[in-house]
């Protein structure tokens, strides 16, 4: 099972690009019951991914035009029956795997859409446990992650092989307002994890002492995710593993670790 993009013209010329499911193939997002959910190790947080993100054929797309669709961006649109049957695959995938943690929270990473959370609702809903209603992080600015990056430059916490890339990358992140969220997503995959987005929320200290499974709708490199986790242990939490709706694209999916377990990270009550 996977999806096809059809242009359509509106009324004024615009171009939609409509994304559909079809049963046929698995050309863009593999969402086969055989082929997921796929595994991947970021740092030392293990996260499961429901669909997995692959090229279509027809294009040089990688893979986004679903979340796209989602999300309702760059032009591309899913129908209500589309979203629906893919719900509706994604909570057999997750009906017919074996959860390897006991979470005792579902908590979704914040953003400006809606998809993470719908995701993390129907996670808790399956798990018979309770989706943390609140967000439990913050983006932090430009400023402000500048401000704890900048240092690394002239340290040993960025081995040379990155050394280049990073301050690359601080010199384009200077260029930014200060004031501007920062987004992950537009730094350099290879030095994704020298840079932290979050801050804890006031709402998180009320979920110290629960056992947390962060969701995100979407993986790249895993930065989010992780840097989230760390975040968030670093404050007293404890987080067992991540999970989201679409994987890496398939060449940067890690080799499944042996076993499906892996001890929770748990940080310290301040």
């Amino acid at each position: 099972m996977g999806i096809v993009v059809t242009e359509r013209t509106e009324e004024g010329e615009d171009t939609v690009l409509d994304v559909s499911i079809d049963l046929r193939h698995n050309d863009g997002v593999d969402m086969s019951l055989s082929g997921n959910p796929t595994v991947m190790a970021v740092d030392d947080l293990q996260v499961f991914s429901l669909f997995r993100r692959r090229r279509l054929s027809t294009t040089e797309a990688d893979g986004n035009p679903l979340i796209y669709a989602l999300k309702d961006l760059k032009g591309y649109a899913i129908d209500e029956a589309g979203k629906g049957l893919m719900w509706e695959t994604a909570g057999e995938i997750f009906r017919a795997w074996t959860c390897p943690w006991k979470p005792t929270r579902i908590a979704a990473i914040p953003s400006r859409h809606s998809v993470s959370v719908d995701l993390a609702s129907r996670i808790a809903a399956f798990l018979e446990v309770e989706h943390v209603p609140v967000p439990l992080v913050h983006k932090r600015t430009v400023a402000e992650v500048l401000e704890e990056a900048e240092p690394l430059k002239d340290s040993s916490a960025v081995p040379e092989s990155d050394l280049k890339a990073f301050k690359s990358q601080l010199g384009r992140l200077s260029t930014a307002p200060p004031g501007k969220t920062f987004q992950m997503k537009e730094i350099d995959v290879r030095v994704r994890q020298y840079f932290h987005p979050w801050r804890v929320s006031e709402e998180a200290k009320d979920f110290i002492g629960h056992d947390l499974l962060l969701v995100d709708d979407l993986i790249g490199s895993g930065a989010s995710l992780s840097t989230c986790a760390k975040c968030l242990v670093e404050n007293g939490h404890s987080v067992v593993g991540g999970m989201s709706l679409f994987s890496p694209l398939d060449r940067e999916l890690a080799k499944k670790p042996k076993g499906a377990r892996r001890k929770r990270r748990r940080g310290r009550k301040p």
